[in-house]
């Protein structure tokens, strides 16, 4: 019966009243719904029309791509051996983050950006996304130090994806910065979980930051590396 009527789901808000009268009839009164691998095929397929206007185009590259972004977020150890994670320098864990580089427009954002959704609405845990540009930008228009206290503060706490790592300047305000590495040096200090995307490959990372940086980036993120075209313009 539970099958029947899952299968029977066509939008987000059936989905969520069916987990609410699961988690009421279970008398669990849980705040986090935990998903099996099907519910959150069905919740991804839902919040990426709702995310993008598109319907997602099932490839054999996508689901590729996809599959450690799903392993992880549901806490699977299987997620350890996707052959798309970099595990030369970095040993795949549960616990780090996740620093998803590729090809512009192949996904990797807006995967984020869809499980941040589905995060949100079963009341897991979730994170915030910033654009790298965009925090310089807002650093440059920090007016005095008491406004850099405040800006440091509000991006060395809690779960960001920074989203476009390497695609920033360096910040100008009384000085040149190299802001977004002062930050993500900072969040490795303090040990804090960060997700991130990047255009650039390893290399191109350590020529932009340095080799320091690099190193950090391996202590730091699972490296998932997305591969197959740009979807833009797909639908």
């Amino acid at each position: 019966m539970y099958h029947n009527r899952f299968l029977k789901i066509k939008t987000s808000k059936e989905l969520l009243g069916f987990y609410r009268k699961m988690s009421t009839s279970n008398n669990k009164n849980k705040d986090i719904m935990n998903l099996t691998k099907e519910d959150f095929w069905l919740f991804f397929k839902i919040y990426y029309k709702k995310v993008t206007n598109k319907v997602f185009i099932k490839s054999e590259e996508a689901l590729q791509n996809l599959k450690p972004l799903a392993l992880y977020f549901l806490k699977e150890n299987e997620f350890c051996n996707c052959i798309n994670l970099e595990t030369n320098n970095s040993k795949p864990s549960l616990k780090k983050g996740l620093l998803i580089v590729g090809k512009v427009g192949n996904g990797k954002t807006t995967y984020m950006k869809v499980i941040r959704e589905i995060l949100k609405r079963t009341k897991n845990k979730t994170f915030v996304v910033k654009n790298c540009k965009q925090i310089v930008l807002e650093f440059e228009s920090c007016n005095n130090q008491n406004d850099k206290a405040a800006f440091y503060n509000k991006y060395t706490r809690g779960v960001i994806m920074f989203d476009d790592i390497g695609s920033e300047n360096k910040a100008s305000n009384f000085g040149i910065v190299n802001v977004i590495k002062e930050i993500l040096s900072i969040r490795y200090e303090k040990q804090l979980l960060t997700h991130g995307t990047s255009n650039l490959t390893l290399e191109n990372i350590r020529e932009k930051y340095d080799m320091r940086t690099e190193d950090r980036f391996y202590d730091m993120f699972n490296i998932v590396r997305f591969e197959g075209r740009s979807m833009r313009g797909l639908s």
